[in-house]
């Protein structure tokens, strides 16, 4: 293998690079999976792929997957990348000079790292949630009563001053000595007084936790390590981090410094940087593949750092992991409307793309200088001079082929920034985000950022999601009447009158638009969000969600022209159906698309332009008023018209739905499903089943008010081949007789096993 050369996905795991191996690093590293439409490993060494493991091994061999259980890969690693013109104080430097902490990078001297976090279990992975029912992190709410809110930052630490030495120094694990379990048993107040020995006791040894290394017993005198009793608050104990306001789903905490490095670099000077990485990621409340990095860049050190830059290192592996060759199967490019670089697989089917896009920074993203460079891995530059330069050129180099066949990276950057002193600070957030296409498909990687930049607009404050209208559905011969026109009393909000405080579109709009009338009481900004309806229908028997097609929608015709302009309408007749077969139906509310303003400069200098984006409407879900009908067949006003069907019931038939029949799908069907129906009985009926020898088999009472009552078909019932007594049929012919206020029909039907 040629040096400097990656070898093809397969052997790339047995690390057979000419760099340093990365299972030599100075540090220990822990890990952590963030997202639920997207998994994304996280590393204390600041990087996310399958470089947050010191071995590039997770232990599901995916370093980023979408979708998930897909086995796609996307991500070798990415990280942060901090450059800034520094007066280093140094000998052999006459003027300042550009450094640059990386926290990946991967070039002709094998990867490398520059940013950890300390492994103690002070300063590790932190995580809360908005549903998080152990700590009380409900953003904008003075959870610990207090008087303050949200004051208490997700770090590990007191931070609003609560934490009482006395009471509550319990260590990492939030549990008192009597609560825990060691090697020598439960708690024991004269024998066994520190079970899980991790109080700070720094004259006792500790006989739990020998010295690695030389088997000897050691003191328990590092407060690092022994959290107890310590002195000091630590994440899980009492009044700490009680007063977080959680953001996402998952919210995913740690920090670092740019202190060491893995390997060693010849000629590199840290720029004393501390990073407070949080990540963000929905399940519930957000589909799209994305998950939000904030970090929080603090100079740590005592120097200066002038026209500083933030880039993102990302070395992308996008594709099937069971791909003999995806190192080489990539291609890259960049949108400059949502700011966001990507990579994707011009090769492998099925594949999905993954991007890094910037949505926040201390200044307005349009008056920075933005750059997209990538290359092959063996030409990415090694020195910090060389990354400054890359980072600063505000080049924008024009996209890559799709069948470029090259182990590419890229660098996305932007700045400069402001002057940071000693003890400033600056944020930047980022999304990584993938999708199902980069600009085609269901839910493609374009759109996603766009929606990831207008959830950060927002505050992070969720769209709102107009509530199903109310469902009523009049059955008749082959047809059904859906109404859906919302009447006081219903226990469903009505759509219309969906209000979003976050929406700042339609907060523009003038306040005698008819979406912004008569606020709520209490809600000032914002307005209505409600766009229109959709008429589902499916026609499989059982719930189930991907089934339905959507039959009509109608929207609302306003001046803003986001739909068709139908205007709304409250009722709809499906008709030419079949008599008895079941059919559901539901009508879902959908809101108006989320826009957000982006400024683009040009950037040969020329006029700066607009570009609308709209992410993807809210939409309620067919299960908030799905409704399951049965056509009916025309009840019977005399004698003799009763009919059995099929007849005869054959077992060697396939009667699912699939085949057009009524025994439900054929993935769910077994032997308990087996229906016969009496059609068109009368009313009100009473049904017995014969054997032959005059034995009663089983009893069916028919009463059409009930069933009409159900949105079940009149006029009809079904028999499960089933006795009274609950054992299954024989083959044979089978007596039926149907008594009602007409008088009594006899009949007979055959069983075919």
């Amino acid at each position: 293998m040629a040096a400097g050369q990656r070898s093809p996905r397969p052997d790339f795991r047995k690390r057979e690079t000419a760099g340093p191996d990365a299972a030599a690093a100075a540090l220990p590293v822990i890990q952590t999976q963030q997202g639920f439409r997207i998994h994304l490993w996280l590393g204390s060494n600041a990087t996310a792929g399958e470089g947050a493991f010191p071995n590039f091994n997770p232990p599901d061999l995916i370093g980023c997957e979408y979708p998930i259980n897909s086995q796609l890969e996307h991500l070798y690693g990415a990280g942060l990348w901090v450059g800034a013109i520094v007066d280093t104080g140094r000998s052999g430097f006459a003027q300042p000079v550009p450094l640059v902490s990386t926290a990946y990078d991967w070039g002709q001297q094998g990867p490398r790292h520059e940013m950890f976090g300390h492994q103690t279990a002070r300063d590790t992975f932190f995580r809360t949630s908005i549903f998080n029912t152990n700590e009380p992190n409900r953003k904008g709410v003075d959870d610990d009563h207090d008087g303050r809110i949200d004051e208490d930052e997700l770090d590990g630490y007191d931070n609003d001053g609560d934490w009482n030495q006395l009471t509550d120094d319990l260590g990492a694990d939030g549990l008192a000595d009597s609560a825990e379990v060691g090697c020598h048993g439960g708690y024991d107040p004269v024998n066994n007084p520190d079970p899980a020995y991790d109080n700070y006791e720094p004259f006792k040894n500790d006989s739990c936790h020998l010295d690695p290394a030389t088997g000897a017993l050691t003191k328990k005198n590092d407060k690092a390590r022994y959290t107890e009793k310590n002195g000091i608050p630590d994440h899980g104990e009492p009044h700490v981090d009680e007063d977080y306001g959680a953001v996402s789903e998952s919210d995913v905490y740690i920090g670092y410094t740019d202190r060491f490095q893995d390997p060693p670099v010849t000629g590199h000077f840290p720029l004393g940087l501390r990073v407070f990485q949080k990540s963000y990621a929905w399940r519930n409340f957000i589909k799209e593949p994305f998950v939000v990095m904030e970090y929080t860049i603090v100079n740590g050190g005592t120097r200066t750092l002038d026209s500083l830059f933030i880039g993102f290192f990302v070395d992308p592996l996008v594709g099937p992991i069971q791909s003999p060759d995806i190192t080489n199967h990539k291609y890259v490019g960049y949108f400059s409307d949502v700011r966001t670089g990507y990579a994707s697989n011009g090769f492998d089917r099925p594949s999905t793309p993954i991007g890094v896009t910037v949505l926040g920074a201390p200044l307005p993203l349009e008056s920075l200088r933005y750059t997209f460079s990538w290359n092959r891995f063996q030409d990415n530059p090694g020195t910090d001079a060389d990354h400054y330069a890359t980072m600063a050129s505000g080049l924008i180099k024009p996209d890559q082929p799709i069948t470029s066949g090259e182990d590419t990276q890229f660098l996305f950057a932007f700045g400069p920034f402001k002057t940071m002193l000693p003890g400033d600070s600056l944020k930047i957030t980022v999304a990584i985000v993938s999708g199902d296409g980069v600009e085609v498909g269901a839910s493609p990687l374009r759109e996603n950022a766009a929606r990831a930049l207008a959830l950060f607009s927002s505050g992070y404050r969720l769209p709102a999601v107009p509530p199903s209208p109310p469902l009523r559905i009049t059955q008749g011969s082959g047809k059904a009447t859906l109404n859906w026109k919302w009447q006081q009393g219903d226990a469903y909000t009505d759509p219309l009158e969906t209000w979003d405080d976050s929406d700042k579109f339609v907060g523009s709009l003038p306040p005698t638009d008819w979406r912004r009338v008569n606020p709520p009481i209490g809600h000032t900004t914002g307005g209505r969000i409600f766009e229109g309806f959709h008429v589902w229908r499916s026609e499989t028997p059982d719930f189930v969600p991907n089934s339905y097609t959507m039959l009509k929608q109608f929207d609302v015709d306003d001046s803003l022209h986001f739909e068709f302009g139908t205007g709304i309408k409250y009722e709809y007749v499906d008709s030419g159906l079949n008599v008895g077969k079941t059919y559901r139906y539901a009508v879902t509310s959908f809101s108006i698309p989320r826009v957000t303003y982006v400024v683009v400069p040009d950037p040969l200098g020329g006029a700066v332009r607009i570009d609308t984006l709209m992410a993807p409407s809210t939409e309620s879900d067919v299960s908030q008023n799905d409704t399951r009908v049965q056509l009916p067949f025309a009840p019977s006003a005399r004698i003799g018209e009763v009919k059995v069907v099929p007849n005869p019931y054959r077992t060697d038939r396939n009667y699912t739905y699939e085949e057009g029949g009524w025994e439900g799908r054929s993935q769910f069907w077994d032997e308990s499903r087996r229906l016969i129906w009496f059609t068109h009985l009368p009313a009100r009926a009473v049904v017995r089943i014969f054997s032959l020898s005059g034995d009663i088999v089983a009893t069916i009472i028919h009463d059409d008010a009930s069933r009409l009552a159900l949105h079940e078909a009149e006029g009809q019932e079904e028999w499960n081949l089933l006795s009274d007594s609950g054992r299954a049929i024989a083959s044979g012919i089978y007596i039926f007789t149907v008594e009602s206020q007409f008088g009594k029909q006899v009949g007979k039907f055959a069983v075919i096993r």
